[in-house]
């Protein structure tokens, strides 16, 4: 196959399929769509036309807390663990700035509860070092509207032998810590400037709610073999304000052999992302899902929500794969990294795209339910101001609220078969089984349009392959060779018919 030209500029500044080289003009087409006009072959593409939709209901979503990795050598004789929780202020204190919060749970009553009680570690000590408009919650956290917060935990040590590892975990909510601010700081033993580390593993629990009291815990570890570690600081800042701090546990161990208690992190989420709701999740199929480890092959499995089609992954090296089932991603050994996976879905209906693709009603961002506007969201409305209406964008492939109609835009082909030339296009369509079937129409004078039968088009249809955005780009082919006659090309997205 063989695409001539490439895209060109309607009067009003719109991008179009560009035809032949030297034998196009562009005209605006019926109701604001485009028509390319060629000697042969020539191509039409109208804006279609949709119904009416109705509104889905959001769904309430409850609340969880991520919960904390127990390390297997907390329990070991020389251990140290510290756990903060409830952070309160002495009376006429308001504000948490540099000032020493000491671990204040002993007794928890579960399986944090080291079995030695001499590995209770009292001593450390955890601080809020960036903005004094930082306050403690009437839940004990520490919060502050207006400013991000910074923190530092010290750990002075005491026992035997250097610190081989050390892990720390936080519940938080709101705002997250900023991933490249977490550093383990220590001084070397022979002197010189202080040493900043970044953590070698993590591990992450996020319950995925988006719930006002929603926790989420992220944890860090240091290998610190070999590098003399005694007294250390670590040091973390949230992205932005608004995050509220609720518990941390730091756990050190000196003068043993380092254990690995964390890991990777696997990151799932569903593409692409809307406006409202989800497209659906992905199932991560696990025992332990906080943290993954070298050499680890993890099954993976996409449910779509009502309304939505799974038909894709993107995968951690960014290739596609193009099928509905499950996909299993295995982390490297002997060293690996955390990896990325997204599922792909597409709406399977007009009505499904009208509901997540739009705004709906929410106080503190202050949009309104434009889903339910005819203005805004109808079939016939425009809201991005690039010439393709709401179901042209749907039908298409495109975004209603990204200015995108040249990716829309057919593009005119010549495809060669059985040494013949034959006039075709290419269009961009939503994957899986949708409400909508796709056909190709000719014409000799723009007025009396043909499309054949089902059992006899005049075109036949070959799918491409998936692409991120969950659509596919469709090459459509006449079946007849043109000759030296003017033949024009549109295609038109319908309702199925039942």
């Amino acid at each position: 196959m063989r695409k001539i030209g490439g895209p060109m500029r309607s009067p009003a500044g719109r991008r179009i399929a560009r035809p032949i080289p030297g034998t196009a003009t562009a005209a605006e087409g019926p109701g604001g769509g485009l028509s390319c006009r060629m000697i042969s072959p020539r191509f039409l593409w109208p804006l279609c036309c949709g119904w009416a939709s109705l509104a889905l209901p959001g769904l309430a979503a409850a609340q969880a807390i991520g919960s904390f990795v127990i390390p297997a050598q907390r329990s070991a004789e020389g251990t140290r663990f510290s756990y903060w929780d409830r952070f309160a202020l002495p009376g006429g204190t308001t504000a948490s700035y540099f000032f020493d919060h000491f671990p204040n749970l002993l007794n928890l009553g579960d399986d944090a509860d080291p079995p030695n009680p001499s590995n209770w570690n009292t001593n450390a000590r955890l601080q809020q070092i960036r903005t004094p408009q930082c306050f403690v919650t009437s839940s004990g956290a520490l919060y502050s509207f207006s400013a991000a917060t910074g923190f530092e935990v010290r750990y002075t040590h005491a026992g035997p032998g250097p610190v081989v590892g050390a892990v720390f975990q936080i519940r938080h909510a709101g705002a997250a810590p900023d991933a490249s601010s977490v550093r383990l700081r220590y001084q070397p033993a022979g002197g010189g400037a202080p040493v900043l580390l970044a953590p070698d593993f993590r591990a992450l629990d996020d319950p995925g709610t988006a719930g006002f009291a929603e926790q989420v815990m992220r944890g860090y570890e240091w290998d610190l073999t070999g590098l003399g570690v005694a007294d250390y600081v670590i040091q973390f800042t949230s992205v932005s304000a608004s995050m509220a701090f609720y518990q941390a546990q730091l756990d050190t161990a000196p003068g043993l052999t380092f254990q690995q208690a964390l890991g990777h992190l696997l990151s799932t989420k569903p593409a692409p992302g809307l406006r409202f709701g989800s497209a659906g999740r992905v199932e991560v199929e696990a025992l332990e899902k906080r943290f993954f480890t070298a050499g680890q092959e993890v099954p993976l499995s996409a449910s779509a929500s009502t309304g939505f089609n799974h038909v894709g992954w993107i995968r951690p090296d960014g290739t596609l794969m193009d099928s509905n089932g499950g996909l299993t991603v295995t982390f490297a050994t002997p060293k690996t990294t955390d990896l990325a996976v997204a599922a792909i879905f597409s709406p399977a209906s007009w009505q499904t795209f009208r509901t997540h693709w739009f705004n709906h009603a929410n106080s503190l961002t202050g949009t309104a339910d434009d889903f339910l506007n005819d203005a805004i969201s109808g079939p016939a409305a425009d809201p991005d101001g690039d010439g393709a209406s709401n179901f042209t964008e749907y039908a298409f492939g495109g975004n209603p609220g990204l200015p995108d109609a040249t990716r829309l835009a057919p593009q005119a082909v010549i495809l060669t078969a059985s040494e013949n030339r034959f006039a075709g296009l290419t269009y961009r369509r939503r994957a899986g089984e949708g409400d909508l079937s796709y056909r190709v129409e000719i014409s000799s004078d723009l007025a009396s349009w043909q499309s054949g039968t089902e059992a006899a088009p005049v075109a036949e249809q070959i799918d491409g392959p998936l692409e991120s955005d969950g659509t596919r780009t469709v090459t459509a082919r006449l079946l007849s060779p043109p000759g030296n006659s003017p033949v024009f090309l549109r295609i038109k997205a319908l309702p199925k018919t039942p």
